[in-house]
C-alpha cells in the first residue's frame, strides 16, 4: 500500500458501516451522497481492494471490508483515546473513562468506587456497562471500554490481555428463606430440586470442581440458564430455584435469600482485564487503582469461607 488512508475516509467508512447505508451516513455526517461515495471509492483505491458490495438491497461488506471494519474501529477508538489522554493531562480533574463490570462488582462496590473517582475527577465523563465477561471482552477488544472487571475464566487467552487480580470469593448454594430444602447439608439431598446457573460458563461451570460438574451433569432436569442477576434472584425467591452465587451477593439479598450449609464449594477469582496493546489513560488508571483498593478491604481479601474449599485459581 503506497499511501495511508485519510482520516476523513476512515470516518466515512465507519459511519457507513454503522448506519448500513450511504444515504443515512450522508445525513449523519452532513455531507452529500456523492461525497460519501467518492470517499469510499478513494479508500478502496488506497487499500487496493473492494470493501463493499453494492446492490439493489443496499450495500454489504466484502470479506476484506469485514476485516478492515474491525481494525478501523480500533484505530478511531485509539485516536479518540489519545486525544482524551492529552486533554486529561492538561486538565487532571477531567477525562473520559468507560468500564465494564459484572453483576457482583456492580451490586456491591461500584457505588463506592464511582464516588471516590468523582471526588478526584468531578468533571470526568464516566460510562459503566454491566454484563457477563463474555459480552464485555469484545467491547474491550474493540476499544469501547477501557477495562472489564469480573470473573476471570481459567482458560482465558492472555496473549493480548493484562489481568490485574482483584479478589476471590467462594461460591455458595442459595435458596429462598421458605424453600423446603433450605436446611440441606449435602449436594446429594438437592438432586431433585430445580436449579439455575449463570449463562456465562466462564464464571460458573469452568470454575467448578469435579464433584459439582458431575452433579450438574447428572441432574434429571437440566439447569435453567440466565444472564441476568435480577432475573436469577427473582426465580430463586419466587419460583423455588436453587443457585450457585458468590457469597457477597447473598449478603446483599440476605433479607430474602439464605445460604445452604453445603461444603466443598470452590471460589471464583475476579480481576480487571485490560488490553496489552492499548495502555490505559491516566483517568482509567486512577479508576482501576480505586477499584483495586476497594477490592483489598478485609471483607474482600483472598480467603475462603467456612463452607468452602481453597480457590481453584489462587490470586494471593
Amino acid at each position: 500500500m503506497r499511501y495511508l488512508p485519510k482520516m476523513q475516509q476512515l470516518r466515512v467508512f465507519e459511519e457507513v458501516v454503522r448506519q448500513g447505508s450511504i444515504r443515512s451516513a450522508a445525513r449523519t455526517l452532513a455531507q452529500s451522497q456523492p461525497a460519501i461515495s467518492r470517499a469510499l471509492k478513494e479508500l478502496e483505491n488506497t487499500l487496493q481492494t473492494a470493501l463493499f458490495l453494492r446492490g439493489p438491497g443496499g450495500i454489504t461488506l466484502t470479506p476484506s471490508g469485514q476485516l478492515f471494519a474491525v481494525r478501523n474501529r480500533f484505530i478511531l477508538q485509539e485516536l479518540q483515546r489519545a486525544g482524551d489522554e492529552i486533554y486529561s493531562a492538561q486538565h487532571p480533574q477531567q477525562g473520559q473513562v468507560a468500564v465494564g463490570v459484572c453483576s457482583l462488582v456492580g451490586s456491591t462496590m461500584l457505588a463506592e468506587v464511582v464516588e471516590k473517582f468523582r471526588l478526584r475527577h468531578p468533571q470526568a465523563r464516566l460510562s459503566v456497562k454491566e454484563g457477563l465477561m463474555r459480552s464485555l471482552l469484545p467491547l474491550l477488544n474493540s476499544g469501547e471500554i477501557d477495562f472489564a472487571a469480573g470473573p476471570v475464566p481459567a482458560d482465558l487467552k492472555q496473549e493480548r490481555l493484562v489481568i490485574t487480580p482483584l479478589f476471590q470469593v467462594p461460591l455458595c448454594v442459595v435458596a429462598s428463606k421458605n424453600h423446603p430444602a433450605r436446611r440441606a447439608r449435602a449436594l446429594t439431598q438437592l438432586s431433585e430440586q430445580k436449579w439455575l446457573l449463570a449463562e456465562d460458563e466462564s464464571a460458573t461451570l469452568s470454575s467448578l470442581n469435579d464433584e459439582l460438574k458431575r452433579f450438574f451433569q447428572a441432574l434429571p432436569q437440566p439447569a435453567l440458564r440466565t444472564s441476568s442477576l435480577l432475573s436469577a434472584i427473582e426465580l430463586v425467591e419466587r419460583a423455588g430455584y436453587l443457585m450457585l452465587l458468590p457469597e457477597p451477593v447473598v449478603s446483599r439479598w440476605s433479607h430474602s435469600l439464605v445460604q445452604l450449609p453445603i461444603g466443598t464449594l470452590p471460589a471464583l477469582r475476579y480481576g480487571a482485564v485490560c488490553s496489552s496493546h492499548s495502555p490505559l489513560t491516566a483517568s482509567a488508571q486512577q479508576l482501576l487503582k480505586i477499584l483495586e483498593k476497594a477490592s483489598g478491604r478485609d471483607a474482600w481479601r483472598c480467603s475462603t469461607g467456612k463452607n468452602s474449599t481453597p480457590s481453584l485459581f489462587p490470586l494471593c
